[in-house]
């Protein structure tokens, strides 16, 4: 009997609805597999892919996390994804909501990124200080 292979893209589809029906959150591979009962090595490869489109975006955590990008400057009227014989798409009239979860999202990495900096300037302020204070006291004695 021979096995029925998937149509192609559908595993990207999954994926992709698995982000669109939590956008707010960052999945780990494993994460992503287990939630859509997927091997590694075909979890892995679509990710690869949606990585490399846009379509998703990973982080340089350890482990990595992936999380659901929008192309704000997508050309077309439409975005189709084949999700096993069911067509959705994006209209233009949904596409300004998804821009702005886009933006809210690189919005969100900025802000990480400026409290990991504003850590790591406060600490240097403190050796500083102490570095100040020795030397404060050298000076009088």
């Amino acid at each position: 009997m021979e096995q029925k292979r998937a149509k192609r893209g559908s595993f990207q589809a999954r994926i992709l609805n698995l982000f669109r029906d939590n956008p707010d959150k960052k999945f780990t591979f494993h994460e992503i597999a287990d939630e859509l009962a997927a091997t590694a090595g075909s979890t892995s490869g679509t990710l690869s892919v949606l990585c490399k489109n846009g379509s998703i975006q990973k982080t340089n955590d350890h482990p990595a996390k992936y999380s659901y990008t929008i192309d704000i400057e997508a050309n077309s009227s439409e975005v189709k994804l084949d999700n096993e014989s069911v067509q959705e798409s994006i209209t233009d009239q949904e596409r300004p909501n998804l821009a702005l979860v886009n933006i809210l999202n690189k919005l969100k990495k900025e802000l990480e990124e400026l409290e990991e900096r504003q850590v790591k300037l406060k600490s240097a302020i403190e050796v500083l200080e102490a570095q100040l204070n020795l030397e404060k006291n050298n000076i009088d004695t």
